[in-house]
């Protein structure tokens, strides 16, 4: 065959097309609003491990022995559905915009991939209120992300001499929320926004890491201002698993003597 010479006009045209359907399976329902996953048959399932999310219900649809009209069978109708943005509950740790959440069952998500046996939901893009998110649902996204196209996710930080309260040589925050499951940290920065002084002779340094506070960064010096990446620690990336990111600010004076200084700092990672 030959390409075609002549425009030929699509129903979609320039837009995505935010519906699709699925073959009904036997004895499922799929309420209204509910995550609806697709099975290996290519059937619309309920979430399951493995399963990615291909869209969300745009009705109620019984194929169970108490609907309607019973249960009639594998592919006896479609499941018409809806791609887009939609809110949900999340469990766990509340997601951020770009961070890939999973699907725990069909109206609640979570960061936690279960070391990736959790079907792919989608990809927040709101972080709501009252335990709730807004999760962009799409079938070709979520494929992309199941194949190893990955978005890389950040945790950061801002840390001022105003928050150093411990009356001692060092001070030790959480960088932002602990990382989720299969986690693999690929880089990091340091932003030296103001120098650390405390007006004499305190010296100011910061550390990166986890339990061991400094695997990733060893003593970057906080006393001008700068764009840092090192000195790097004995890990400075790769896979941590589910651990809370730290940041440590240490003196060779008590840290809560500083007048000025501001440091942001962020870690990025993928899921894999």
């Amino acid at each position: 065959m030959a390409d075609s010479e002549v425009f030929y006009p699509s129903k979609y045209t320039g837009r995505h097309n935010n519906h699709g359907s699925l073959p009904v399976k036997a004895d499922t329902k799929y309420p209204k609003g509910t995550m609806v996953a697709r099975d290996a048959n290519g059937r619309a399932a309920r979430p399951d491990d493995g399963l990615q999310i291909h869209g969300v219900s745009e009705g109620d649809f019984d194929n169970t022995d108490a609907g309607p009209r019973g249960n009639l069978g594998n592919d006896a109708f479609n499941v018409e559905l809806t791609v887009g943005n939609f809110e949900f509950a999340y469990d766990g740790t509340a997601p951020k915009p770009e961070q890939v959440v999973y699907a725990l069952d069909n109206r609640t998500v979570t960061l936690d991939s279960d070391s990736g046996a959790r079907g792919i939901a989608g990809v927040c893009t709101e972080a709501g209120s009252g335990g709730k998110c807004v999760v962009m649902i799409d079938p070709v996204m979520n494929g992309a992300l199941k194949s190893g196209v990955g978005l890389v996710q950040s945790e950061s930080l801002t840390i001022t001499a105003a928050d150093l309260t411990d009356a001692d040589g060092s001070q030790t925050f959480n960088l932002g929320s602990a990382l989720p499951t299969n986690a693999v940290v690929i880089g990091h920065s340091i932003d030296v926004t103001a120098a650390f002084t405390d007006g004499a002779a305190g010296v100011f340094s910061l550390d990166v890491g986890y339990s061991d506070v400094d695997a990733i960064v060893d003593g970057a010096s906080l006393a001008a201002i700068a764009k840092l990446h090192g000195p790097l620690g004995v890990r400075s990336g790769g896979r941590y698993d589910g651990v809370q990111m730290t940041a440590t600010v240490l003196g060779t004076v008590n840290v809560t003597t500083a007048t000025l200084g501001s440091v942001t700092v962020e870690i990025f990672y993928v899921l894999v």
